[in-house]
């Protein structure tokens, strides 16, 4: 059996706000797209995988914590982790070094939290 991650689909409040954080971030190239409903979704590319930003309305989504978690490996997490408390993000955990690997965290503008990791 063969799986292979497809495409990631992000339910936004702050629409506008994610997808600034998510492409100054991590260069996902997102587009507005109509859909037949009239609500513009975005559409783009994320670490290779097709990333699509919809606004919760469509999605209903009634969760109080984030469900998923990106991780990133990432070569300069010092420039990342500025570049996303830049655009929106908030600091969940400095960057600091463990075992050979530099690791932090951050909120992006919806509240989902993201590891970010470097090897040393």
């Amino acid at each position: 059996m063969s799986i292979k991650l497809e495409q990631i689909t992000l339910a936004a409040e702050h629409v506008e706000a994610v997808t600034n954080f998510y492409d100054a971030v991590f260069g996902t190239a997102l587009t507005a797209d109509d859909t037949p409903m009239g609500v513009k979704i975005y559409v783009g590319t994320l670490a290779g995988i097709a990333f699509l930003v919809c606004p919760n309305t469509i999605a209903g989504v009634d969760a109080r914590q984030n469900r998923q978690q990106f991780q990133f490996q990432v070569d300069d997490i010092d420039a990342v982790y500025a570049l996303a408390l830049a655009h929106g993000g908030r600091a969940l955990q400095a960057v600091e070094a463990i075992d050979g690997v530099k690791v932090a965290s951050v909120y992006d503008p919806d509240g989902n939290s993201i590891v970010l990791r470097q090897q040393l």
